[in-house]
């Protein structure tokens, strides 16, 4: 199986990338601290487990590219533990408070939107994966 990859630009990936998490901030501006927290967002999880969720793989995809920029093989782990990942990030954070998982949302958006942000015309040009 041959992944095909797309190729964008810097500007066009921080384009994308602005536009999704500003429509995504706008539905969650819409909901209430204990809507946040009632199941059924996606499947059982609570919003504020999709969010940790996204959060975790943002700081995964922080640590990766970091790794190959540094020179070193990221250790990213086959398709078939993405499920196995996902449960361990549901357990570890399931009993984080909604503020807490709320600031890491925030602040690992911040951290790798600086490091797209970071990107030369020679690392964007290479894989980085």
């Amino acid at each position: 199986m041959s992944a095909q990859v797309e190729h964008i630009t810097k500007f066009e990936l921080l384009d994308q990338i602005l536009t999704e998490r500003k429509r995504l901030e706008e539905v969650l501006t819409t909901l209430t601290p204990d809507q946040m927290l009632q199941p059924g967002a996606c499947g059982e999880w609570t919003v504020k487990d999709v969010l940790a969720h996204i959060s975790a793989w943002e700081r995964r995809m922080i640590y990766w590219i970091g790794s190959h920029l540094h020179g070193e093989t990221p250790d990213i782990p086959p398709p078939s533990d993405v499920e196995r990942m996902n449960v361990e990030t549901y357990t570890h954070v399931k009993d984080k408070p909604l503020a807490e998982v709320l600031e890491e949302f925030r602040q690992s958006y911040r951290d790798a939107l600086a490091l797209t942000e970071s990107l030369n015309k020679k690392t964007t040009t290479n894989r980085l994966y």
